[in-house]
């Protein structure tokens, strides 16, 4: 090395951290997913609370997707 001069390997590398409103998307999509299972199985009060969540925190997409599910088990709060 010369002088000030840093080897590229010495030099901090930055942190790669994911998009967080993508990840957010993936777990509300996870949710719906198993909210779908769940009323798949009968386990209907587990859906419901899946799919409130997703009402109030979900995209456009995914908050219609949740009140089909709700008006399918026949207690969507609009």
């Amino acid at each position: 090395l010369v002088g000030s001069e840093m080897c590229i390997r010495d030099r901090p590398q930055p942190v790669v951290q994911p998009d967080k409103q993508e990840a957010q998307q993936e777990a509300i999509d996870a949710k719906l997913s198993l909210a779908g299972s769940f009323i798949g199985l009968g386990a209907t009060n587990e859906a419901r609370e899946l799919l409130e969540e997703v009402k109030k925190s979900g995209s456009d997409r995914q908050r219609e997707r949740a009140i089909q599910l709700l008006e399918r088990l026949g207690s969507a709060k609009a």
